[in-house]
C-alpha cells in the first residue's frame, strides 16, 4: 500500500494548525499530533509543520521520515497539494501525470494520476473551473524539471463540442506540447459504474473519469485533432472502431471484480498500470 506511512501534525501555529485540519478532514487523511518536547518518529511517517518549525526539528532519517513544510505566505493549496502527493505518492520528484476528464453536459469529472497512482478526483460545474484546477497542478509538479515531466490527457467523448472546446484549450494555452499525449476516449457504459471510496459514493462525474482511465483511445495532435473530431462528428470514426481501439474494459460494465480493481486503486494499492495487467489477463471481466 502506498500511504500507509503515519501522518503527523508538530506545530505550534494555530492558524496553520486549523487550516490543515480542515484540508485532512475534507480527504479523510487521520493523524496525530506530535508534541514538541518529543522526537520523531521512528517509523513511516510524514511530518507536516512550518518552515520555522521545521529549522528546530531534529535531523529526519530520510529513509522513512519525509517533512513537508508551510512557508508564510506560500499559496496554501500549493503546499497541501505537496502534502498529498506525499502521502499517496511518497517521493519528492515526480515525473508524469495522467489527467483523466469526464466532460458533461452540466458537470465535468476529474481524476489525477501521479506517476501511476491515484492522486485526487474532483466534479465542476463549468469549464474553466476545471481548466484552472489541472493548470494549478501543472504548475505545482514542474517547477524543477519542466522537459522531464510528462502529463498525458484522456478524454471522455460522450458530450463531443466539450471534449472539443477542452482538446483546442489545452493545444492553445499549455506550452511544451512535446511533453504532452492526448487520446480521445469511448466513456460508453462508464456511468454505469457506482464506486464507494471513503465512507460515501464517489461522484456519478468522477467515477466516469476513473473508467476512462482504464481505456486506451485515439490519440491527437495539434496537426490531425480537428480532422478526428470532424471524422467522430460524421460517424467516419465509429464507436465500433473506438471501442477496438479501447482495449481496456472496452464494453460493459464493471462487475464486482474490477470493482475491487478499481477500489483498491483508489486506496492506492493498485497502480494504474498495474490494473491493466490483471484486466488483460482476466478476459471474463469485460
Amino acid at each position: 500500500m502506498r500511504n500507509n506511512k503515519k501522518v503527523f501534525v508538530k506545530t505550534n501555529d494555530l492558524n496553520f494548525f486549523y487550516r490543515l485540519n480542515e484540508k485532512l478532514s475534507q480527504v479523510k487523511i487521520k493523524y496525530k499530533i506530535l508534541e514538541f518536547k518529543k522526537s520523531l518518529p521512528a517509523l513511516p511517517s510524514l511530518i507536516l509543520t512550518t518552515a520555522e518549525e521545521a529549522k528546530t526539528m531534529d535531523t529526519p532519517n530520510k529513509d522513512y521520515i519525509q517533512i513537508v513544510s508551510y512557508k508564510k505566505g506560500e499559496d496554501f493549496e500549493k503546499f497541501f497539494f505537496k502534502v498529498l502527493a506525499a502521502y499517496r505518492i511518497g517521493h519528492r520528484k515526480y515525473r508524469e501525470m495522467i489527467v483523466s476528464i469526464d466532460p458533461g453536459t452540466k458537470h465535468i469529472g476529474l481524476v489525477i494520476f501521479l506517476d501511476d497512482f491515484y492522486l485526487i478526483s474532483h466534479t465542476f460545474h463549468k469549464k474553466r473551473k476545471l481548466i484552472k484546477k489541472i493548470k494549478s497542478y501543472r504548475e505545482y509538479l514542474q517547477e524543477d524539471d519542466e522537459d522531464k515531466f510528462f502529463i498525458q490527457f484522456k478524454i471522455g467523448i460522450g458530450v463531443l463540442w466539450t471534449a472539443l472546446e477542452l482538446v483546442e484549450y489545452f493545444f492553445k494555452n499549455l506550452p511544451q506540447v512535446g511533453n504532452m499525449k492526448f487520446s480521445l476516449i469511448d466513456e460508453s457504459k462508464s456511468s454505469k459504474i457506482k464506486l464507494r471510496y471513503n465512507d460515501k459514493r464517489l461522484p456519478k462525474h468522477e467515477t466516469s473519469a476513473l473508467v476512462i482511465a482504464f481505456r486506451n483511445g485515439i490519440e491527437v495532435t495539434r496537426k490531425n485533432y480537428l480532422k478526428v473530431f470532424h471524422q467522430l462528428k460524421s460517424k467516419q470514426i465509429t464507436r465500433r472502431e473506438l471501442i477496438k481501439e479501447s482495449k481496456i474494459c472496452n464494453s460493459g460494465t464493471f462487475n464486482y471484480k474490477l470493482k475491487k480493481i478499481a477500489k483498491k486503486i483508489l486506496d492506492g494499492d493498485l497502480s494504474l498500470s498495474e490494473s491493466y495487467d490483471i484486466i488483460n489477463e482476466n478476459k471474463q471481466f469485460y
